[in-house]
C-alpha cells in the first residue's frame, strides 16, 4: 500500500516589510493563516486590517521590519491567529498615544492604529527608545466566546523562513492543557519544502499523541514517523504546574536554557543525532521552573548570545515580544530561525 500523502505545508510565517508592496503580501499571508485557523470571512478581514496598520506603521516609523504570523494552538491557546510586528527602528516612549483612535498610519484608510486595539482580542506592545518596537496581536475565531483567554503572557513563539523561501523548515507543537502542557521546537534539516515536510510530520505526531505520554516515548514515536523524511532536530518539554517543574528531552542542535534574572543561563543538554535517522533514547531531565524563570528554546538559525538578549529588560517582556526581539536581533540570514519562550503562570494558592 502506498504511504498516505503528506498534508499540505503551512504558508511561510514571516514577511519582511521593506517597501509598500510588502503590505499587500502581509495581508495575503494573514488571510491564508486565518483560513487555516478557521476564522470566518468577517474576522479574516479584520485581521487583514490589523496587519495592514502594523505593516504601514513599520514603514512609516522604522523604514523596515518583520511581520510574523502563526496559528494559535488550542486548547492551550484560543483558536485563531497571532500577528507580531517587530523592528529595530528609533522606538518611542509614547506608544500608548499612537493607539488612540484618530492617530492613523500614513496611507491607510484612516482607521488608525486604534483599530488594532479595537479589533484585537489580545494586544501587547513595548518600545525601547533607540532600539525598536515590538507588537503582538491575537485575532480569535470566536471573540468574547467560551474559548480560553490569551496565554500570551506565558508562551511566545516567533519564527521566520529562509529568505525568499515558500516554506519554513522550523516549526513547533503545543498540546495538552495549561496545567500539563507539552511544547516542542523542531528544526527540519536544511530549509525549504523538504525541511518543512520533516517538521510537519514530527509536529503532527506530537499533536496526535497523548500529552501524558513519557516525553522520551514522544521522541521515539516522532523518530519512527520521520524515517521517510530528511529528519530534524527537536527539543521537547512538559510543564507540570502542580509541582512547578519541567521535563525535558532533546535530540540535535536546538539550544535550550532556563534563564533567571541576574544569573547565567542554565543550558539543558540534548543528545546528538537526528530524529528520523539517528536517535538514541535517553531519560528525560526533570527540573524546577520557578515563577521568575523562563524556558527558552532556539534553533541554530539564531546566533549565539541570544539567551541574554536585552538583559534584564527583555526578561520582563511578555514572551511573544521577547521571542520576536531575539529573532530580529539574532536571526541568521542564511537559515530558517525560530524561538520559543515559556514563562510559568503564577500558582494558585492552596485551599
Amino acid at each position: 500500500m502506498a504511504p498516505a500523502p503528506n498534508p499540505p505545508l503551512p504558508p511561510a510565517p514571516a514577511i519582511p516589510i521593506d517597501d509598500r508592496s510588502a503590505i499587500a503580501d502581509a495581508r495575503r499571508l494573514v488571510r491564508l493563516h486565518a483560513e487555516l485557523a478557521g476564522l470566518d470571512p468577517h474576522r479574516t478581514e479584520e485581521a487583514a486590517i490589523v496587519v495592514s496598520e502594523l505593516a504601514t506603521n513599520l514603514l512609516r516609523h522604522a523604514q523596515e521590519g518583520l511581520i510574523i504570523v502563526r496559528s494559535l494552538t488550542p486548547p492551550v491557546e484560543p483558536r485563531g491567529i497571532a500577528i507580531i510586528a517587530v523592528d529595530a527602528g528609533p522606538g518611542t516612549d509614547a506608544l500608548d498615544h499612537a493607539f488612540e483612535d484618530g492617530v492613523s498610519s500614513s496611507g491607510t484608510a484612516g482607521v488608525g492604529l486604534g483599530a488594532i486595539r479595537r479589533l484585537s482580542d489580545t494586544l501587547l506592545f513595548h518600545s525601547f527608545p533607540g532600539l525598536g518596537t515590538a507588537l503582538y496581536a491575537e485575532i480569535h475565531a470566536s471573540p468574547g466566546g467560551a474559548s480560553p483567554g490569551s496565554f500570551a503572557r506565558h508562551l511566545g513563539i516567533a519564527l521566520r523562513q529562509y529568505p525568499n523561501a515558500d516554506h519554513c523548515g522550523d516549526g513547533y507543537a503545543v498540546t495538552g492543557t495549561r496545567d500539563h502542557m507539552v511544547f516542542a521546537l523542531i528544526d527540519g534539516l536544511g530549509h525549504g519544502a523538504g525541511a518543512a515536510t520533516a517538521t510537519r510530520v514530527i509536529a503532527d505526531t506530537l499533536l496526535t499523541a497523548s500529552p501524558s505520554a513519557d516525553i522520551g516515548s514522544l521522541l521515539a514515536d516522532a523518530h519512527a514517523a520521520a524515517r521517510r523524511t530528511r529528519g530534524a532536530a527537536i527539543a521537547v518539554a512538559r510543564y507540570l504546574a502542580a509541582s512547578g517543574e519541567i521535563e525535558f528531552c532533546g535530540t540535535g542542535n536546538i539550544t535550550t536554557a532556563i534563564v533567571s534574572p541576574g544569573a547565567k543561563p542554565r543550558h539543558l543538554v540534548s543528545t546528538e543525532g537526528t530524529i528520523g535517522h539517528a536517535f538514541h533514547r535517553t531519560l528525560p531531565m526533570r527540573l524546577p521552573l520557578g515563577p521568575d524563570q523562563r524556558l527558552l528554546m532556539a534553533s541554530d538559525g539564531i546566533k549565539s548570545g541570544w539567551t541574554s538578549a536585552d538583559g534584564a529588560a527583555a526578561h520582563h517582556l511578555p514572551p511573544p515580544l521577547q521571542a520576536a526581539r531575539i529573532l530580529l536581533q539574532h536571526g541568521r540570514a542564511t537559515d530558517d530561525a525560530s524561538v520559543l519562550i515559556f514563562a510559568p503562570p503564577p500558582q494558585s494558592p492552596a485551599p
